[in-house]
């Protein structure tokens, strides 16, 4: 059985129908128009959303109707109900037919980057980016339909550049993001400030100690103490393992292991809630036993191979590592009957 739409999408759509077959009555004004900003923001949402490319057409019909100066602007939403379709060479047709330097074109262009990275055309989605972003290099547009791209097309571009094994340029591109979220976005940007920590301690980790690296673990932690104090859930406890990391890199093993120790009973706590959501794959909590283990067992291995084997103690430190392996190994049973579980539950429910 398909899922109901909400009540919010219900009045979405009606109000999407209210738009497209009823005469618009503010002002003609296209310029600094608030209403209209929010139109195409309405209409874009249709078709990123609701996947409703049609009814957004319909929009942009009425719009240029009641808005003949608007006809480049429209042609944003084209594109994107064009891109939507996986119709690609007509959006590029389109987007031929204006002015390069044209920030509505510079938008189709990010659409048609964001419609490639969709259908995993991970090259083109590159050089469509490098090109675009050469070009903002410090400050972000202001014109609206392009930045209603940007700040999605920089999250895109970051996740290409950390698969890409370019943690650092990857952080990068999340300074661009962050300025243009506005305060009711609290958990987004907690989202974005921890997965920025996270790429710029994967870079750090591999660089010698000096002031570059010593800024970036300034910025991870700053980002992750941040995080820490927003609340407790998943990115609480990734921020955690998060400042232990940074501990870690600069030298500080009785610290991270400290950090680790004192917070686990919370980060239990949060995989417990995870679990009755049925989000226990999220869990910080394996991540935090696993990285305590492996401190350990680091810790036994230096010991077992000194001159002076310290046999009683290298072997505490690896009783103490097959115990956080152990907790590890526990919650990887419980998703795995989690996951059985669910599967028989779908027969069931598929024979009857």
């Amino acid at each position: 059985m398909q899922p109901t739409l909400s009540k919010w999408r219900f009045g979405l759509i009606l109000s999407a129908l209210f738009m497209a077959f009823t005469p618009v009555s503010f002002s003609q004004e296209t310029n600094a128009n608030p209403l209209l900003d929010r139109e195409f923001e309405f209409a874009s949402g249709l078709i990123r959303i609701l996947s409703m490319p049609d009814l957004a057409e319909k929009v942009m019909d009425q719009v240029d109707v009641t808005f003949p100066e608007a006809k480049e602007r429209t042609k944003v939403i084209r594109a994107e109900a064009l891109i939507a379709r996986r119709r690609f060479k007509q959006a590029e047709e389109l987007v031929s037919t204006m002015p390069k330097d044209s920030p509505k074109a510079q938008a189709i262009m990010l659409a048609l980057a964001d419609g490639y990275f969709q259908v995993g055309e991970t090259e083109r989605t590159r050089l469509l980016y490098v090109e675009f972003f050469n070009r903002y290099t410090n400050a972000a547009p202001v014109d609206p339909d392009l930045k209603r791209f940007y700040r999605d097309s920089a999250y895109k571009y970051g996740q290409m550049l950390s698969m890409r094994n370019d943690p650092l340029n990857a952080a990068k591109m999340y300074d661009k993001m962050i300025p243009l979220m506005g305060a009711d976005e609290r958990d987004q940007i907690r989202q974005i400030k921890l997965e920025q920590a996270e790429l710029l301690l994967r870079a750090a980790r591999d660089m010698p100690a000096n002031s570059e690296r010593a800024g970036m673990l300034k910025k991870a932690r700053a980002n992750s103490d941040e995080v820490v104090w927003g609340g407790m859930d998943l990115w609480f406890g990734r921020a955690v393992t998060a400042l232990a990391q940074a501990d870690l890199i600069e030298g500080y093993d009785e610290r991270a292991i400290d950090l680790l120790q004192k917070n686990m009973v919370m980060l239990k706590k949060v995989d417990e809630k995870l679990s009755e959501t049925g989000m226990i794959s999220e869990s910080p909590y394996a991540g935090a036993r696993s990285l305590l283990g492996n401190i350990f067992k680091d810790r036994a291995d230096v010991l077992s191979n000194t001159r002076e084997v310290r046999e009683a103690e290298a072997l505490r430190f690896l009783e103490r590592s097959a115990s956080g392996y152990e907790s590890l190994w526990k919650l990887i049973v419980r998703v795995n009957q989690r996951d059985g579980n669910l599967l028989e539950s779908a027969k069931k429910n598929k024979t009857t």
